[in-house]
């Protein structure tokens, strides 16, 4: 599962994030990223960096993942239900948030069904939960430096 967030979020008071899941898992594990040379750059799973590729495609702004969490079970459906129940749970609370009018501060405005616009703080108060919400269910994760 991952947030995306535009290059400049940092600089943003008001960034956009988008929220989801990748589900070729396999990738990471299955292809060496020397096989795949223009994954080589990227320190996140090929299946993050392929998901920022088509994110990218034809768009003039530049995508990065703020965090993402690395789901590993022993079968590969097993774990894509679990980050779809968590991604599903997330989409449901962010959406409640931004309806909700004594929470209106919270989200400034929804762009679009994928994509959500907070304050910065608020952003970084939403990764750390995430990271420790879903602590018992992830394998791995990364954070984009210094982003809480």
């Amino acid at each position: 599962m991952y947030v995306f967030v535009e290059e400049s979020w940092y600089s943003e008071p008001i960034p956009f994030f988008k929220i989801g899941i990748v589900t070729h898992n396999t990738t990471d594990d299955g292809i060496s990223k020397s096989e795949w040379p223009k994954y080589e750059q990227h320190d996140h799973p090929v299946s993050i960096a392929r998901r920022l590729f088509k994110l990218m495609n034809g768009n003039p702004r530049k995508i990065i993942p703020l965090m993402w969490l690395k789901f590993e079970t022993n079968d590969c459906f097993t774990g894509l239900q679990l980050s779809k129940k968590i991604e599903t749970k997330w989409l449901r609370i962010f959406k409640s948030w931004d309806k909700d009018i004594t929470k209106n501060d919270f989200f400034q405005s929804q762009s679009s069904t994928e994509w959500f616009q907070t304050k910065l703080g608020d952003l970084k108060k939403i990764v750390a939960k995430i990271i420790e919400e879903e602590s018992g269910n992830y394998k791995d994760f990364y954070i984009l430096e210094n982003a809480i």
